[in-house]
């Protein structure tokens, strides 16, 4: 009898141990699901921003690929003389042109 009785405690025993680390498998399983899930809203997200139509209309702004339209600009004289050039910071501007 006391054979029965401590076979049933250590049976008991490991389907407690059993249904507790079943419980805890489920709970890193949803956790799983929740970093993947959000992963895959990430890569959505930057996908979006890569696309190659986002990545042309960024260039496009930005001047790095060839303009949809061009612009002429008025033809100038190559006798006239072009004034000197602005400078923000400091730096001595010479003419180094014959006036």
């Amino acid at each position: 009898m006391i054979v029965l009785g401590i076979g049933l405690a250590v049976s008991l025993g490991g389907s407690m141990f059993e249904a507790n680390r079943q419980v805890q498998l489920h709970q890193l399983q949803t956790q799983l699901l929740q970093v993947q899930s959000s992963y895959a809203e990430q890569v959505g997200a930057m996908t979006n921003i890569s696309s190659p139509g986002q990545v042309a209309a960024q260039a496009g702004i930005m001047h790095l690929v060839d303009p949809v339209s061009l612009t002429q600009v008025p033809s100038t004289s190559l006798d006239a003389p072009l004034s000197l050039p602005k400078f923000l910071g400091y730096a001595p501007v010479t003419s180094r042109t014959n006036r």
